[in-house]
């Protein structure tokens, strides 16, 4: 989990220079960040039993090469999800909206 953002990133949607602030995705299933990270806190359990497969799954996919190549990547495959901004438009009245999602490189 990380910071609590109401902007992730700003977007520049056209060559007339207008530009909008894309809201994070989680917010189009819970009301706050607050909410979102009370059910992060209760689901722990739950989110480590799929981490845990998931890097099971990275871990004998690159063992199919070699060990060493397992380790690196695991590590990357770490760094370039850490590395995303999964975000959502507003519509004009300010609300989420779950239709129009993009992904963007954090930080770029």
């Amino acid at each position: 989990m990380g910071q609590a953002r109401e902007n992730l990133v700003q977007y520049a949607t056209g060559a007339n220079g207008q530009s909008q602030y894309r809201a994070p995705f989680y917010l189009t299933q819970f009301g706050s960040s607050e909410a979102a990270m009370d059910f992060f806190m209760r689901d722990h359990a739950h989110a480590m039993s799929v981490a845990s497969i998931m890097d099971a799954q990275v871990e004998a996919d690159g063992k199919g090469v070699s060990d060493n190549y397992a380790g690196l990547l695991q590590l990357a495959f770490r760094q370039a999800v850490a590395g995303l901004e999964l975000t959502v438009g507003r519509t004009s009245s300010g609300a989420v909206d779950a239709n129009d999602v993009m992904m963007f490189v954090a930080g770029a």
